[in-house]
């Protein structure tokens, strides 16, 4: 195609177009580009739930009931958000990550075990084999990490507005005035 073409090309275009040049022939790319993207939705939905989670236990100790009223503990203070955050990020995204690398090595070794054309896989060079099966893997990594950097402002931003002010542990008080992004009070 000329490049005047590419021009009216939609974003996903380009990306079916980059991905067709960047992984290995004869591979369905789109359907497993598609599985990659759902199974690091579910990935991300598991680690903000889990956040939300711990997240609403921890700000329910903070209260007592007085005659109907919910009244906020002397001195009470929330947990860390490095502890409400553990569980969900430490766990989703390091697994998404650890099944990226298994699809790029499982399309790699599909070529070393010539279940593929291996005339063609011959007459290419040895790093565009790596090329072709990494390339799709490693893009969905970078989502990944560009969704768990989106959801940790998220979850930081949800902390820092919905805990009262009092409640919030000390360090977080200076922080979060002068160092976040998009979560000032």
């Amino acid at each position: 195609m000329e490049k005047t073409d590419m021009k009216k090309w939609t974003p996903v275009q380009r990306l079916w177009g980059f991905l067709e040049k960047n992984t290995p022939p004869g591979s369905n790319y789109k359907k497993l580009f598609c599985q990659l993207v759902i199974i690091l939705l579910i990935a991300g939905l598991f680690a903000f739930l889990s956040f939300l989670t711990g997240y609403s236990s921890a700000k329910r100790v903070l209260y007592t009931w007085d005659h109907g009223e919910q009244v906020l503990r002397e001195g009470a203070q929330i947990m860390d958000i490095g502890w409400l955050m553990r569980h969900g990020f430490k766990t989703a995204f390091p697994a998404y990550a650890a099944f990226c690398i298994g699809v790029g090595a499982a399309q790699l070794a599909s070529f070393r075990r010539e279940s593929r054309s291996i005339y063609l896989m011959k007459r290419l060079p040895k790093d565009e084999v790596l090329r072709r099966s990494f390339a799709l893997p490693l893009i969905a990594l970078l989502l990944g990490f560009a969704l768990a950097v989106l959801l940790a402002n998220l979850c930081v931003a949800i902390y820092v507005h919905q805990t009262p002010p009092q409640a919030l542990p000390e360090q977080v008080r200076l922080w979060s005035y002068d160092y976040l992004i998009f979560v000032k009070r």
